[in-house]
């Protein structure tokens, strides 16, 4: 699948669209106008869907050009305070965190730039200081997510490489 994710200059990602079809897909340009409107170049194998478009021609490869000019999926923006620090960032695998208030129980969560939850890690009461390691995931964007049963804060990671 396409992905194509829109950020604010801090980092905080304000939507995301998805393209594309089962069996591959290959974006191979793209141009920016400066209205936000957005023009994608590339080719798929067999079908893939862009927009409310189903392109379906049973080929081995077509190409496509599609335009995206409206986000289909919106997020919540991410608030600029946070209960927690995060370093080095970005990294290759290993997170050092630092909490804040950690009067209360919480948990610490990661998620994917699709929102899936991909870990979960229990926060003991008054316990300040964390080593994380995500070695075992691709190199991405993430979202670690601490929460209590009074308040939650998200800090985006980037994890660049594998070691």
């Amino acid at each position: 699948d396409i992905f194509l994710c829109k950020y604010s200059p801090k980092g905080i990602l304000i939507w995301v669209e998805r393209a594309g079809g089962n069996f591959g897909d290959f974006p191979r340009g793209m141009q920016v106008e400066g209205n936000g409107t957005i023009y994608l170049t590339g080719y798929y194998k067999q079908s893939a869907t862009f927009g409310n478009i189903q392109a379906d021609w049973g080929r081995e490869n077509d190409i496509f050009i599609t335009k995206f000019s409206q986000p289909t999926v919106s997020v919540q923006p991410i608030p600029e305070t946070s209960q927690f620090s995060v370093f080095p960032n970005p990294s290759t695998g290993l997170f050092f965190i630092s909490l804040e208030n950690t009067t209360q129980p919480g948990n610490l969560l990661i998620h994917d730039a699709q929102g899936r939850l991909l870990m979960h890690k229990d926060v003991a009461q008054f316990e300040n200081k964390l080593t994380l390691n995500l070695h075992h995931l691709k190199p991405g964007i993430y979202f670690l997510t601490y929460q209590t049963s009074l308040t939650s804060s998200t800090n985006r990671v980037v994890l660049f490489g594998n070691q």
